[in-house]
């Protein structure tokens, strides 16, 4: 294997490793500041509808309001009863918010997100009485946040926010499949780059070798071996091949140089 091959491949491991990692963290920095900004704003919203519902006089209700934030809410009573919602999610299977507070679920995004380091992200606080959970339907995921409603001790009701993962999940699934694409093509460019600066580099190497050939078969040792400008080691090298031999009787009389 040719030197220039093996510094080719040297230089396209290296760059395999470094983007391997650069795009695993790019997507886990990615995916996970969505989906915390999602569940930032479900907790927020749900936060201010149980405020408002809990100081409610005849009891908890939803205050219909309007938004462009694709956040239902539906309200329970002390016993899981759904009492109230906002329009559109009629069709939503139901779910207990007791079962959601007793079995919290994990965070939406996938386990490869949770290996990027803590102090790269930063995850969403949740009110300590509430919890995270899923609703699953045909057509997609939905991420759901449960709070009791408090006006003094017990709960006198539960409240969910809810919204859909679909957009979400599709956008990020795209952009996982786009990575490997995007990294096989940064690799293939580096390869090709590294194959054309390592030819570069060893090409006064080349003209050497050359160059020595001729002097060996044409037996003319008083021609030399051009010297690289660069003062680097190929400078030093031709430098050293264009010492004249002290030990040649022939250079006592100033008559040959010997290439070494």
């Amino acid at each position: 294997m040719s030197i220039r091959l093996r510094l080719a491949l040297y230089y396209g491991a290296l760059f395999a490793v470094i983007l391997l990692l650069v795009l695993l963290l790019g997507y886990a920095i990615h995916a996970r500041g969505q989906y915390d900004d999602l569940d930032r704003t479900l907790v927020l919203s749900a936060g201010h509808a149980e405020a408002e519902a809990s100081v409610s006089p005849t009891g908890p209700h939803l205050v219909q309001g309007k938004g462009d934030l694709e956040i239902a809410l539906r309200l329970y009573d002390a016993h899981g009863v759904l009492q109230e919602s906002t329009p559109g999610t009629s069709a939503l299977p139901r779910l207990d918010p007791r079962s959601v507070l007793q079995a919290p679920a994990g965070p939406a995004y996938d386990p490869l997100v949770q290996l990027i380091p803590p102090f790269m992200s930063s995850p969403v606080p949740p009110d300590p009485a509430g919890a995270f959970g899923f609703l699953t339907t045909p057509q997609q995921r939905w991420r759901v946040y449960a709070l009791p409603v408090h006006r003094g001790t017990p709960a006198i009701g539960y409240l969910e926010a809810l919204t859909p993962l679909g957009r979400l999940d599709a956008s990020i699934q795209a952009f996982r499949i786009m990575l490997p694409i995007l990294g096989l093509s940064s690799l293939a460019t580096a390869l090709f780059g590294s194959w054309a600066i390592a030819g570069r580099a060893l090409r006064p190497v080349a003209m050497m070798t050359q160059t020595a050939q001729t002097i060996t078969l044409s037996q003319d040792l008083s021609s030399r071996i051009d010297t690289p400008t660069h003062r680097d080691e190929l400078g030093r090298l031709a430098k050293t091949f264009n010492i004249p031999s002290q030990e040649s009787p022939a250079l006592k009389h100033g008559e040959q140089w010997r290439v070494l």
